[in-house]
């Protein structure tokens, strides 16, 4: 198997495998089962973390069908039982997969951040539809763009920029309660300033005259 991973790429295995068990199991694929990920992140499992190589497949392939946190959480917890403490790169992919598991739960198509924005593509069957948006991208001052080709984009203050995954996190975790609960959305604006007023003019007790 692992020469048949390298022939065809993880990332297609893994969506091939996911497609293979989601119709053994006799469900509709509607939105993307392996929405793509790309975050300027560094994120594997290193052979100094699990030598062997088919042990190290196998713990790919369990976090491949991860499909909820609580599914991650257990499976982050059986690897860190086996091999120890995660390594910064093992912490990395696990953080990306968590912000693959929220994709999943938003049917996104694609995740990619750049270094100044998050661009999310939508599906057409996936959860977040146009009329949930209206919220965000009709606000005065928001950040946030939809495309007409569906790519929802939003612009990365500074700090954001500095922890990628974090920020990810963050905005898939906001677009997921925009759907559970629409009420309780909140939009990151800069407030406005009420317009100034003009003074009144001051009484001195002197009688301006005009031209002297």
């Amino acid at each position: 198997q692992s020469g048949h991973i390298a022939e065809i790429g993880y990332d297609l295995y893994v969506k091939l495998l996911e497609e293979a068990v989601a119709e053994l199991r006799g469900e509709e694929l509607g939105a993307p089962v392996d929405p793509e990920i790309k975050l300027p992140v560094t994120a594997y499992l290193p052979d100094t973390y699990i030598p062997d190589a088919n042990q190290r497949l196998g713990a790919y392939k369990r976090l491949a069908g991860v499909r909820t946190e609580d599914e991650l959480e257990a499976a982050v917890r059986q690897l860190a039982d086996r091999y120890g403490h995660l390594p910064p790169v093992a912490h990395a992919l696990v953080e990306t997969l968590e912000v693959r598991v929220l994709a999943l739960a938003l049917g996104l198509q694609k995740v990619e951040q750049g270094p100044a924005a998050i661009a999310l593509t939508l599906h057409e069957k996936g959860r977040l539809q146009p009329e949930v948006l209206l919220p965000l991208v009709n606000a005065r001052g928001t950040p946030w763009r939809l495309t007409p080709d569906m790519v929802l984009s939003k612009a990365l203050t500074k700090s954001e920029q500095e922890d990628p995954l974090a920020t990810c996190k963050s905005v898939l975790r906001l677009l997921l309660r925009s759907v559970e609960r629409p009420t309780e959305l909140t939009i990151d604006v800069e407030p406005e300033s009420p317009p100034q007023l003009p003074s009144p003019p001051r009484k001195t007790g002197r009688l301006r005259i005009i031209g002297r």
